[in-house]
């Protein structure tokens, strides 16, 4: 098994200057990696660099010195405008050479009914697709959004919120030290605002608002109402989706494969399929980065 560096070096992935994507993952042969690789064929090269963080951190570092790099992450916690930004005059190393997913997660693209049921592999309709699949996402919405909820509480929270002192001439002796800590306007508001943010109120409010979001409304999931199919996780429910009994997939011994590797065919079959069911993100990235390195 492959192993991910987390300290890798400019020159470790420079071969020639040649264009590169870096994505979400752990190992070689992860699900992003292989869609992609798929998607975009020859154009790139497409390598994991670990989780998210660690993709957008090397993104901010290396994307000024290395304009051919490009990175890719999930949308995770990232609202509308920091994922809209991303898209507006990708690729651009004035802004990381970073793209994000408009969907949750590259799995999100798939959980599509009118795009699954194209898939070679497919051996049931559409409607029982998008009945399976309104089933498997019911089960977790509501765990879903409280993560939600959760993981915007803790991005806000590590926000930069308080400056270092910087004048010695203020700090004169231990008293002087405890009570410039204790009287500092930012903890007193800093205080304020956890408090208010952690409110029962404050956390009732961002759940039905999330919850608004992706069921339009309610709290029954129905396809084509409200955006639960973008944002619901969707590597859970897409793995249920395709493991339901509507799928044959088998290796070259004529064995049925199963779980990750059946998700990762199918997956990969689908992605390069010129249909007009194909999510409008997929065509657009493999657009823009062909469009790129045709002009390099």
């Amino acid at each position: 098994m492959v192993q991910v560096k987390t300290g890798i070096r400019p020159e470790e992935v420079r071969a020639g200057g040649e264009h590169v994507l870096f994505v979400e993952g752990s190992e070689d042969g992860s699900l992003d990696q292989a869609v992609l690789r798929a998607l975009l064929g020859n154009t790139l090269r497409v390598e994991v660099m670990g989780p998210s963080y660690f993709v957008r951190s090397a993104a901010q570092a290396l994307a000024p010195h290395h304009p051919r790099y490009y990175f890719l992450i999930d949308r995770d916690h990232y609202n509308d405008e920091f994922v809209e930004k991303s898209w507006e005059g990708f690729p651009d190393a004035d802004k990381d050479n970073l793209l994000v997913w408009r969907r949750r997660e590259i799995e999100n693209y798939f959980l599509e009914p009118p795009f699954l049921v194209e898939s070679a592999f497919c051996r049931t309709s559409e409607t029982r697709l998008k009945t399976t699949l309104v089933k498997a996402a019911q089960e977790c919405v509501f765990l879903d959004v409280a993560n939600s909820v959760i993981s915007s509480v803790r991005e806000e929270q590590k926000s930069t919120w308080i400056n270092h002192f910087a004048n010695p001439q203020d700090f004169t002796s231990k008293a002087v030290a405890i009570e410039q800590l204790r009287s500092h306007k930012a903890f007193i508001e800093r205080s304020k605002k956890v408090s208010e943010m952690l409110s029962k109120d404050e956390l009732t409010e961002r759940l039905e608002t999330t919850l608004a979001s992706m069921t339009g409304g309610g709290e029954t999931l129905t396809c084509g109402t409200g955006r639960w199919i973008e944002m619901i996780r969707g590597k859970k429910v897409l793995t249920q989706l395709l493991s339901s009994g509507g799928f044959q997939v088998k290796d070259a011994n004529g064995q049925p494969l199963q779980g990750e590797e059946r998700v990762k065919e199918i997956v990969k079959e689908l992605v390069v399929k010129d249909v007009d069911s194909r999510p409008k993100d997929l065509v657009k990235l493999k657009q823009l980065l062909q469009e790129r390195v045709a002009s390099q």
